[in-house]
């Protein structure tokens, strides 16, 4: 059975009173197709980070990937998004259609609460090894050095 990561307590800063967190780990990223919008949204990168449990599978959708439960960690980056433009970024990622927002544990903090978007229809999904935004089964490597902050 896999266990949880250790969280790393390193203490993040968020830009202002009542802006949260979000977890993305997909084109959303940076470098990849849907970045631009992050920057309209005017998020700002915190750190890569990963999944506190492995809890999570990707599956492929097309050109972009999507959340679904399973049993690996995922790889991400951390953002922290101004409040007023959360409508903003449901719409884009079709929260309630296609995706559902929901909050989940990444490494840091100790197990810090960021949100992020689930596929809203993983039935007959078949999870995928690797995805261009990352890996499902993370390094070793990888993960000490989040969740150590190293």
């Amino acid at each position: 059975s896999r266990k949880s990561v250790p969280p790393n307590k390193k203490k993040l800063e968020q830009r202002e009173r009542g802006s949260m967190f979000l977890f993305i780990y997909g084109s959303l990223k940076r470098g990849f197709g849907n970045y631009d919008f992050m920057h309209y949204l005017e998020t700002k990168f915190v750190v890569e980070t990963c999944t506190l449990h492995p809890k999570y599978d990707l599956v492929g959708l097309g050109r972009f990937p999507g959340l679904i439960d399973g049993e690996y960690w995922i790889a991400g980056e951390l953002f922290d998004l101004p409040p007023e433009k959360l409508p903003q970024l449901d719409a884009f990622e079709g929260n309630g259609r296609l995706y559902i927002r929901k909050t989940i544990p990444v490494t840091h903090e100790g197990g810090l609460k960021a949100a992020t978007y689930f596929y809203k229809h993983p039935e007959g999904c078949v999870p995928v090894e690797t995805f261009y935004s990352g890996t499902t089964d993370f390094p070793p490597d990888k993960v000490k050095t989040w969740v150590e902050g190293a």
